[in-house]
């Protein structure tokens, strides 16, 4: 027969058991093979709005909602004896999203699974810090691309100085001489055969200093950095929320200026989307319509009012300004956030 002191002793040994799960961030809970609650520490208050109280003798069907559908197999899983192990984005009872570690562990007794015992830390500071590790490293890729194209660019126009200002002042001088050659013997004799092979130099000269102005002119005219690859690789390594890029064919970016302003309003749009939107996508669409070029950007986040705006859309209001566009924001509570860009650009303007 157990003592009073035993007695004492495990109750101390419960009571002290129940004060450390209850003052621990982590979702505790044990269900049953029925999937009914057995014991819920206090934290379910505060992801669930659900008392331990009212978690007690619970179906796990109606506590959890709709994520009991998502955490179906997992489920199933455990009640099978398999440990399980796993990461889930939950929406918690003051409407933020939390992203969470999940951890099921079997319960056996005489070799059968009588329930699970339940473990949800919340590591949403840890899920932030790396997609936005991620972000961070996707526009540095984004960036060393823009600055390769920008240093091929530099490149180009060294070697198209060179070409004007030694290659084609010795041609401009053959050429010159070439001609007054073939004047001075085509005076002497207008049927000897050198005064045919001077013209024909005359002409190899002229054709050749044509297509070096030509070169010199192609290369020095303005070549965009290739924003377009720029852009994907920015897109496609923002693990959350998933970005869609759609780039028209028709959109032709020759100024450096435009195509810098359009890359850094993407780019603020990404970061804006990760840090406040709570989206799960985000959909940018670049094209040319009319007069202009077009760039949507579209979520399906929470929205924000005109008042929460701050300076990051202040900024990119003031590079669309500078180039003469416009710039128009729609967003309503719960129904994402659209920014909307018009660029002049007439047909055949770099």
């Amino acid at each position: 027969m157990e003592s009073k002191e035993t007695s004492n002793a495990s109750q101390d040994v419960a009571a002290l058991a129940l004060f450390v799960v209850d003052n621990s961030p982590a979702m505790m809970a044990y269900w049953n093979a029925d999937l009914i609650c057995q014991f819920s520490n206090d934290a379910y208050a505060d992801w669930f709005g659900k008392s331990r109280a009212e978690m007690k003798d619970i179906a796990m069907r109606d506590a959890l909602g709709e994520i009991f559908t998502m955490n179906r197999k997992e489920i199933q899983g455990a009640l099978a004896g398999e440990k399980q192990v796993f990461e889930r984005a939950v929406r918690v009872a003051d409407g933020s999203l939390r992203h969470s570690l999940m951890t099921y562990t079997p319960r056996f007794k005489s070799g059968k699974v009588h329930g699970f015992f339940v473990h949800v830390a919340d590591v949403t500071p840890l899920k932030l810090a790396e997609v936005g590790l991620k972000s961070a490293y996707a526009e540095l890729n984004a960036t060393q691309i823009l600055l390769s194209d920008a240093v091929r660019e530099n490149e180009r126009v060294r070697i198209a100085r060179d070409l004007h200002d030694v290659l084609g002042h010795h041609l401009t001088a053959l050429n010159l001489h070439l001609d007054l050659a073939l004047r001075q013997a085509l005076e002497q004799d207008q049927h000897a055969a050198s005064s045919k092979s001077l013209a024909i130099s005359r002409d190899l000269a002229q054709n050749l200093l044509n297509q070096v102005r030509t070169v010199v002119a192609m290369e020095r005219s303005n070549h965009v950095s290739d924003v377009r690859q720029a852009l994907q690789s920015l897109c496609s390594a923002i693990p959350e929320p998933v970005v869609t890029l759609e780039f028209a064919s028709n959109v032709e970016l020759q100024c450096p200026v435009m195509a810098h302003t359009i890359f850094s309003c993407v780019q603020e749009a990404i970061t804006n989307c990760i840090r406040h939107a709570r989206a799960k996508k985000l959909h940018i669409h670049l094209a040319r319509q009319q007069d202009g070029i077009v760039l949507l950007m579209m979520d399906d986040g929470k929205g924000i009012s005109k008042e929460e705006q701050g300076h990051g859309l202040a900024g990119m209001h003031e590079r669309v300004a500078e180039l003469a566009g416009r710039m128009h924001i729609s967003s309503q509570e719960d129904e994402g956030f659209h920014i909307h860009i018009w660029l002049p650009q007439k047909e055949g303007q770099p």
